[in-house]
């Protein structure tokens, strides 16, 4: 992602046929690389699942020292709370009852806030000046690559 505002275009039409040709190659070697290190992780995920029934099996949590490859392999086991969407506002009580309270924070959702400005933009509306120093703008131009239709 680049923010084209900022720089100074100095390009003939050919050194940008050249430099579209340059990023098609790259993107092109790119994507070859992201296919295979999906099927990497894939893998990975299957031996993980493994590795752990092994480990839970056995009752053992640490590492296995892998000395040959000067590695070692780690199992650790965290546990995450998700929050259930449907009983926020239960879970929200429940919490404050039990002196938890510090827990609970309102968050603003960059999604909806970025949807916002846009409508505003679109109606040609002024951002609130007590809401428009704490926006920063993020827009950005990407470039992207599609394989081209044979004619």
């Amino acid at each position: 992602m680049v923010d084209i505002r900022h720089v100074k275009i100095e390009t003939q039409p050919d050194e940008l046929v050249q430099l579209a040709r340059q990023f098609a190659t790259l993107d092109a070697e790119k994507r070859t690389l992201d296919d295979r290190l999906k099927q990497i992780q894939e893998a990975k995920e299957a031996i993980e699942a493994r590795l752990v029934l092994a480990f839970e099996n056995h009752e053992v949590m640490g590492a296995i020292q892998l000395r040959d490859l000067g590695l070692s392999v780690f199992v650790r086991v965290s546990r995450y709370a998700r929050v259930d969407p449907e009983h926020l506002d239960e879970l929200k009580a429940g919490l404050e009852r039990h002196g938890l309270g510090h827990f609970v924070k309102p968050t603003i959702s960059p999604q909806t806030l970025s949807a916002w400005l846009r409508e505003m933009e679109e109606a040609d509306a002024e951002i609130p000046p007590d809401i428009a120093p704490y926006i920063k703008d993020g827009t950005v131009f990407r470039i992207s690559v599609r394989k081209a239709a044979r004619r």
